[in-house]
C-alpha cells in the first residue's frame, strides 16, 4: 500500500537552463551560462574630423578671401581669420568678449554664440562676392550687413525666411538647426542655397531664384550677426562664385568635421562584439 506524503526544500535551488548548451540537460552536464552582454553600443562615430579636410583653399576662378573658425584665432574681443587677409585685413571685432561653446550636434566642435561683430579693416579692391557660413538660427534679424559706396547689401532673416536686400527669397529653416549657407552674388542678383547639416547625408537643401540685389564691391564696413541671433562655426568668403567642383569639396569639408551621423560602413568599436549564447 503507497502512502502520499508532503516533501519540502529549505534551501533556495537555482534552475538553469540554456538554449546553446553543448550537452541536453536531459542527457548530461550542461555547460555553464554565458556573462551578460557587454551594453549597447551606440558610438560609432569619433568627435573629431574623421578624413581633415578643408574648404577649397586654391578655388578655380575664385579666391579665398578670408577663413574664421571658431576653433582658432579668438582672443578676448577679437576674431583673427584663420586664414586670408584678402578682404577683412584685421579682424573682426565684437563690443565683448566672443565666447565659444561645443554642440553635441557638432561632433562636438567649437562656435561662437551671438555676438555682433564689424571689421572695418577692408580693402575696397575685393569683392566678397561668394559667402559661405555655417550658423544655427535662433531669432530673426540681420545676419550680414555689408555698406558700399552705392548702398548696401544684407542678408536677413524673418520668420525663418532669408531676405536679400529687402528682397524674400523664399527660402525658409528651422530654428534650432546647424545649416550651412550659400550667399552669393552675380550680375546684379543674388542667391540663397541652405543645407541643413543634421539631415542624413545632407541631401536636405532648398536654393532660391535668384533676386535683385545691391552689388557687394567698395566695401566700407563688414558687419557679421548684425542683430540676428545666431551661432557661428564656420565663415569663409570668397571673390567669386565656386564651381560644382570646389562647391562638393565645400561640403565634403562641412561633412567631414561637422555632421555627426553614422558613417558607412559602420565600424564597430571593440566593446560591441557580444558573447553568444
Amino acid at each position: 500500500m503507497n502512502t502520499q506524503q508532503t516533501g519540502s526544500q529549505s534551501a533556495p535551488v537555482n534552475l538553469y537552463t540554456s538554449v546553446a548548451g553543448n550537452i541536453d540537460y536531459r542527457y548530461g552536464l550542461d555547460v555553464p551560462l554565458v556573462s551578460a552582454d557587454s551594453p549597447a553600443v551606440t558610438n560609432f562615430n569619433d568627435s573629431s574630423p574623421i578624413n581633415g579636410l578643408t574648404p577649397p583653399l586654391t578655388p578655380s576662378g575664385s579666391t579665398l578671401l578670408n577663413w574664421f573658425r571658431a576653433d582658432t584665432g579668438i582672443s578676448g574681443n577679437l576674431w583673427t581669420p584663420k586664414q586670408g587677409t584678402g578682404y577683412i585685413t584685421g579682424t573682426l571685432d565684437a563690443s565683448g568678449n566672443i565666447q565659444t561653446g561645443t554642440d553635441p550636434s557638432l561632433k562636438n566642435q567649437l562656435f561662437t554664440p551671438t555676438v555682433t561683430m564689424i571689421d572695418n579693416a577692408i580693402n575696397a579692391a575685393a569683392t566678397p562676392y561668394d559667402i559661405w557660413f555655417l550658423f544655427k538660427y535662433l531669432t530673426d534679424g540681420i545676419i550680414i550687413f555689408i555698406p558700399t559706396g552705392s548702398g548696401t547689401s544684407t542678408l536677413s532673416i524673418s520668420n525663418g525666411t532669408f531676405s536679400i536686400d529687402g528682397n524674400s527669397t523664399g527660402i525658409t529653416i528651422t530654428a534650432g538647426q546647424w545649416y550651412i549657407i550659400d550667399y552669393s552674388y552675380a550680375a546684379g542678383n543674388a542667391t540663397i542655397v541652405a543645407w541643413n547639416l543634421q539631415a542624413d547625408s545632407l541631401v536636405s537643401k532648398n536654393r532660391t531664384n535668384a533676386v535683385a540685389a545691391n552689388d557687394r564691391a567698395n566695401t566700407t564696413f563688414f558687419f557679421w550677426a548684425d542683430t540676428a541671433n545666431c551661432y557661428t562655426a564656420d565663415l569663409i568668403i570668397y571673390s567669386q562664385l565656386l564651381n560644382t567642383t570646389d562647391m562638393q569639396t565645400m561640403l565634403n569639408y562641412f561633412q567631414d568635421r561637422y555632421a555627426n551621423y553614422f558613417p558607412l560602413p559602420l565600424t564597430f568599436p571593440t566593446n560591441s562584439t557580444p558573447i553568444h549564447n
